[in-house]
Parts: structure tokens; sequence; C-alpha cells
């Protein structure tokens, strides 16, 4: 039922955060970036993140694709896809454009789902459009035609005074 996902995830040029690490701040990068040790704060890139095993982070995240090990607390934007893996544990705020989830994994928190190319606005208006136009459809189903037979045979039936 569930697919088993590599734990080897090839990386471009990688910034590494070490097991036996813990930092505070901000990183911003255009490579890929693993984090085994304790990391508080922001970290932006837009290529992936991995989250290694005995890896701990608190804060916001942007990427371009998430992997998940160990653990997250706080808001992550991923512009590609999200994979919780078996052991992995997600507390806070998700938007990913897809999003798997391995057995054994914990998710608790809200996720929003992104739609490539399309910007917010222009789906909400879209989806009001659609939504508008199968409400005037249902009302027009509704009213009666006035040469419907029905109509003419209430008027048949009606008592003459």
């Amino acid at each position: 039922m569930f697919k088993k996902t590599e734990t080897s995830h090839p990386l471009t040029a990688p910034t590494k955060i070490n097991q036996d690490t813990s930092m505070e701040g901000e990183i911003f990068s255009k490579n890929d970036i693993r984090l085994d040790g304790i990391f508080n704060g922001k970290i932006n890139t837009e290529k992936k993140i991995i989250i290694g095993i005995k890896g701990a982070f608190s804060g916001k995240l942007k990427c371009k694709n998430l992997i998940v090990e160990g653990s997250i607390q706080g808001e992550a934007t991923v512009s590609n896809s999200t994979s919780l893996l078996a052991a992995s544990s997600f507390n806070g705020i998700l938007s990913t454009h897809k999003f798997s989830v391995e057995e054994g994994a914990s998710f608790d928190g809200d996720c929003k789902t992104i739609v490539k190319n399309y910007p917010t606005d222009t789906i909400k208006v879209e989806a009001i459009a659609e939504k508008t136009k199968s409400a005037e459809a249902a009302d027009a189903s509704h009213q009666k035609d006035p040469i419907d037979p029905e109509v003419e045979v209430l008027a048949e039936n009606t008592p003459d005074n």
C-alpha cells in the first residue's frame, strides 16, 4: 500500500549542518541544504532541503523540494513536493504542490495546496465564476416555462367564478 522511499537523496553542492551542530539565524542559499543537526530560524533555498533522521528544524522554511526524515516545527512553503518519511514528524503549516506521507510519519497541522502556474487570485476568481454559473443554471432549471404542460393542467382545473 505504501511505497518505500529511498533514503539516499543526491544533493548538488549541498550546504550541510552536521549532527552535532546547533544553529540559530537565517540561511539563504541557491544550493541544496541538508540538516542533520538542530536549526532555529529561517531557511530559504531555490532547491531541495533534507531534514535528516536526527535533524530538527524550528521556524520558517522555503524551498523547491522538502524531504523530512527528522522533525519540523513551524511553517514550510514548498513550490514542488514534500515527502514525510517513516519516522518523521511535522507540526505546523505546510504549503506545497505535492504531498506524500509514509506510514509511521506524523503530521499535525494545516496543509495548503499550491497550484502551479496560477496566481492564487486567479484561482479564486475562476472558482467564483464557476460557482456563479452553476447556481444560475440551477435556478434556470427550476423556473417553469409558461407553456409547460404542468402549468396548463393547473389552469384548466381551476373553478370558474
